[in-house]
């Protein structure tokens, strides 16, 4: 299917898809905090870029895919804000956020916002974005594997060698975006993306935050899945930080070990509050080593001043023991 052009542009104008994006980042000092002195994410001006093809075909990375080259193919998800296509443009896949532009959230500003600063082998690349004709298109990298949750309905639960091949690439991730002081809050297996080579990625930043903002955060909706949130989170605390990160990624080694979601006898957030507040910590299988139950105690450790960060469990003997 392919994508309309709005006729209303001047001739000697072509809308432009500009796929802003660098294999690696130009400078690798990490952001400083000015860049993040906001209390709530700036709305987006959200209009097509134009690109005069004579004067500025050089000032723009990526200029070089027209917008009318980009072909949508079949859905490949679907989400409370829209659904995604796997798009084909000049030989190269690419993903297709597709929403209403005239019913655009803050979420979808806040990931746009924080994805375009973000460059990692573990973090999902963004493109860049083109509202035409009503409708806002996000331009994402395309991860042919789909998500860690779909491999788990499709094959089943994963074997602790794979479990800890990937918990190093989502650390990997954590440690970035930590670094970048970047919260996910809603890290989850539904939200990591995989390839056929094995590679993962995370993705999904409409709940993230800027972590010298957070501190002014409290949760009215519960629009993270809250099986897999931290307690802090849960009970409402007006600070956290990073190591809400650290307890999903213990609930994420959970969901991978056995294709079920953390706490699986749960039904209800009332249900949940209690059982955190009781056991502290959600059912570790007890089929996986004792260094993998250990991790994952570590990530699930109840008081959060006590949590271990990212950078810390990077040394967790289970993730530096040799296979």
């Amino acid at each position: 299917m392919k994508q309309s052009i709005d006729p209303s542009e001047s001739e000697n104008q072509t809308t432009q898809l500009c796929l802003i994006y660098s294999p690696e980042p130009q400078n690798k000092t990490l952001l400083s905090p000015k860049d993040f002195r906001i209390r709530k994410p700036a709305p987006l001006v959200l209009k097509p870029m134009l690109c005069d093809q004579q004067e500025d075909s050089q000032k723009a990375v990526g200029c070089e895919y027209n917008f009318k080259d980009l072909r949508l193919g079949k859905k490949i998800g679907s989400g409370a804000f829209g659904d995604v296509f796997v798009g084909f443009i000049q030989g190269k896949f690419i993903a297709v956020k597709q929403m209403d532009g005239k019913q655009l959230i803050e979420s979808v500003d806040n990931e746009i916002i924080i994805l375009s600063k973000l460059t990692h082998k573990n973090i999902v690349q963004y493109y860049g974005y083109m509202r035409e004709v009503g409708m806002l298109n996000v331009y994402l990298e395309y991860m042919d594997g789909g998500s860690l949750s779909d491999r788990l309905k499709q094959f089943g639960k994963f074997n602790e060698t794979l479990i800890r091949k990937f918990t190093i690439q989502i650390l990997d991730g954590l440690i970035y975006l930590h670094r970048q002081a970047v919260v996910h809050r809603d890290l989850k297996c539904g939200n990591i993306l995989s390839n056929q080579r094995g590679q993962i990625k995370i993705a999904d930043f409409g709940s993230s935050s800027w972590k010298e903002a957070i501190n002014l955060v409290i949760i009215q909706q519960y629009r993270s899945s809250f099986k897999w949130m931290a307690p802090e989170l849960l009970l409402k605390e007006k600070k956290y930080g990073r190591r809400v990160d650290v307890w999903s990624l213990g609930c994420v080694i959970i969901e991978m070990a056995t294709a079920e979601h953390p706490w699986p006898n749960i039904k209800s957030l009332a249900q949940l509050l209690e059982a955190i507040q009781n056991l502290k910590c959600p059912p570790i299988p007890t089929h996986l080593s004792k260094e993998c139950q250990n991790f994952i105690k570590r990530c699930c450790t109840y008081n959060k001043d006590q949590r271990p960060h990212a950078e810390i469990l990077k040394e967790d003997p289970w993730i530096k023991k040799e296979i």
